[in-house]
């Protein structure tokens, strides 16, 4: 991969937003979940799937907040403990994340005519 363009893979994108902090420290992402999870179903899956994580983790259900929910790219925004975060994204219904706070991160293309 060239030196510019950064790793998405969903370890990286977990390191980058651990570097510096500590696990109970809030992080913003998008989460993007598989087809087996219903699209009228998204942010209801998200909301009951981080609370058990945060119950399992032993913390507060207060500490997790749910974003907007996308159907057609079958995401969910969520600000949470990044161990919560770790968490989910061990789960298989969870198959990649983006961090929240990306300018800009719709494809665009890169091979046009003048």
């Amino acid at each position: 991969m060239p030196d510019d363009v950064p790793d998405w893979s969903t370890n990286a994108v977990l390191d980058r937003l651990a570097a510096g902090k500590s696990p109970a420290s809030q992080v913003s992402v998008q989460l993007f979940l598989s087809e087996d999870v219903g699209p009228e179903d998204l942010a209801e899956f998200v909301g009951r799937a981080a609370a058990q994580a945060a119950e399992r983790l032993g913390i507060a259900g207060d500490e997790v907040r749910l974003g907007p929910a996308f159907k057609l790219a079958r995401s969910v925004g969520i600000t949470a403990p990044l161990a919560v975060i770790r968490e989910l994204m061990s789960r298989n219904e969870f198959v990649n994340l983006l961090p929240s706070d990306l300018d800009d991160f719709m494809i665009k293309p890169v091979r046009r005519k003048p």
